[in-house]
């Protein structure tokens, strides 16, 4: 079930533009990291394409941990799901799925949903969130 606001915001949107494309950005990170720089990477693609980033989320997790597993995933899910976005952008494969049943399954909810996946790669070394590397 969608909520109401948003899914009016999103009705206005498209009437407003209707060839944007809207995106969710995912990182998956591990107990000590942050994911400030990988969203602010992923965030910096997408917007370099001219795509709405219609929101951002990260799981704190190790690489094995399924999709149902995490507290975010199901979101992304959801959002492709419900086709309020249209792809996700993530660093990554290892990012969204870590075991070859996992990215089969992501593969297939691609192929059903008409959506797509970026990878746009790990940050450059040194590059702080937020900030383009010098």
């Amino acid at each position: 079930m969608t909520d109401a606001p948003a899914r009016r915001r999103n009705i206005a949107n498209a009437a407003s533009y209707p060839n944007r494309v809207s995106v969710v950005l995912y990182a998956r990170v591990g107990g000590d990291s942050c994911p400030d720089v990988a969203l602010a990477h992923a965030r910096r693609f997408a917007e370099a394409q001219d795509w709405d980033v219609h929101s951002a989320f990260f799981d704190v997790c190790g690489p094995t941990t399924p999709g149902a597993g995490r507290q975010f995933w199901p979101k992304v899910e959801r959002l492709l799901l419900d086709r309020e976005v249209e792809g996700v952008v993530a660093l990554s494969e290892d990012e969204i799925a870590g075991s070859p049943e996992d990215k089969a399954q992501f593969k297939e909810l691609l192929l059903t949903q008409a959506a797509f996946v970026e990878y746009v790669g790990e940050p450059p070394f040194g590059s702080a969130a937020g900030e383009p590397p010098a």
